[in-house]
């Protein structure tokens, strides 16, 4: 019999046995973020009536859902994708290939059984999962902890991943590095300084690169693990191995093509077996006829002392396309004026790729992983009448 997909929306202390009872029982499971992790009732909702679980279990108890998902066999969960800048699809993740992102990652961190793994990540998250996954894989329960108690010092050592605004917040609130073994960083670009700063501070820090679709990390300080085969064509880098994902859920467009092979959303370089990524196919924002790279001018505003972050977006417009937007982040006790950073991004780059809209935010808008929304921040331009033209 098919495996059932079973919809859990629980805090992580629930999630965890949830999972492995679902596993046990042959059945999937779909992770939904709880109200204790950002999760609201449309979102479950949503979610619900897009990917029809058989059973839906929550605070209240196990509920009866749509059971309309048809499952491949060796189906082990189906992972909503993040969504950032469009509607997320399910990953159709199999027993197989999360064992073999596990074994393969536990070998680049080194962790041994017995190791211990601090879970401060969201569990409708690839990355999350995984470091449930790695603490079973060592023979230990993961430690549901947050930044809080993680800057205060872990009772015991222990691996961690992390976003990279969590690796920020860390840092921010002080840091005992002896309580750390591997920590892992990834979910999006790591800026250069903060890792200067991370490894100043004392952590063994491991950059990873990955997405649902190849259960996580499969990229290790830009080094491939084991198996795992990345090129770039055209200037999109594309991924093939045993980690990689089976399909979408009630999604027709394949997963990979008739090699075998996942194009990722990515654009990027491999030079000597290095792995570079330059960022996703849509921060190129074209803007009167000129490509402009989002990431090379949010890694110029970062550059500006009086910012402490920035996101890059592009804005329809009728004149040119699209104009250059930005909203920054100021750097604590900093005055931060757009016109000055503005002229800033022009001293380093061309013309082109100087924002025309600017807001000064308290933060950038995330997801619950703390990626930025970038649907979000191009409503700030919407909605605030303080934007800088």
């Amino acid at each position: 019999m098919p495996p059932r997909l079973v919809a859990v929306r629980l805090a992580p202390d629930a999630f965890i046995p949830t999972l492995h009872a679902v596993w046990a029982a042959g059945d999937a499971v779909l992770p939904l973020p709880a109200p204790t992790q950002g999760g609201t009732d449309s979102m479950a909702a949503d979610a619900i009536a897009r990917w029809r679980p058989h059973v839906v279990v929550d605070a209240t108890g196990e509920h009866a859902g749509p059971a309309g998902a048809t499952l491949p066999d060796d189906t082990a969960l189906v992972v909503p994708t993040s969504g950032t800048t469009g509607a997320p699809r399910g990953v159709v993740l199999s027993h197989r290939a999360l064992t073999a992102s596990t074994t393969r990652s536990l070998v680049a961190l080194g962790a041994a059984t017995g190791e211990m793994f601090a879970l401060v990540l969201p569990l409708h998250h690839i990355a999350g999962l995984q470091v449930v996954l790695r603490a079973w894989s060592c023979d230990t329960t993961p430690v549901v902890t947050d930044l809080g108690e993680l800057a205060a010092g872990s009772a015991e050592r222990v691996h961690v991943s992390f976003v990279a605004a969590q690796l920020a917040e860390l840092l921010d609130r002080g840091v005992h590095p002896e309580r750390f073994a591997k920590v892992l960083v990834g979910g999006g670009p790591v800026p250069d300084r903060l890792l200067t700063r991370a490894r100043a501070a004392g952590l063994d820090v491991v950059t990873s690169y990955g997405m649902t679709e190849t259960c996580g990390g499969c990229v290790y300080d830009g080094r491939p693990l084991p198996d795992i085969a990345v090129d770039a064509r055209e200037g999109r880098l594309r991924i093939r191995g045993p980690v990689l994902a089976d399909s979408y859920l009630d999604d027709p467009t394949p997963l990979r093509d008739t090699d075998g092979w996942f194009v990722t959303p990515d654009r990027g370089a491999v030079v000597d077996g290095r792995v570079i990524v330059h960022g996703r196919t849509d921060d190129v924002i074209v803007t009167g006829g000129e490509n402009v790279d989002a990431i090379l001018v949010a890694d110029a505003l970062r550059a500006h002392h009086a910012v402490r972050d920035a996101a890059v977006v592009g804005i329809d417009d009728a004149r040119w396309g699209a104009i250059i937007a930005a909203a920054i982040v100021p750097t604590p006790g900093a005055h931060c004026d757009p016109e000055s950073v503005v002229a800033f991004v022009r001293r380093q780059l061309p013309a082109s790729h100087a924002p025309r809209r600017v807001v000064v935010v308290d933060a950038l808008p995330v997801t619950t992983l703390d990626k930025v929304d970038r649907n979000a921040v191009r409503r700030l331009f919407d909605d605030r009448s303080d934007a800088v033209t």
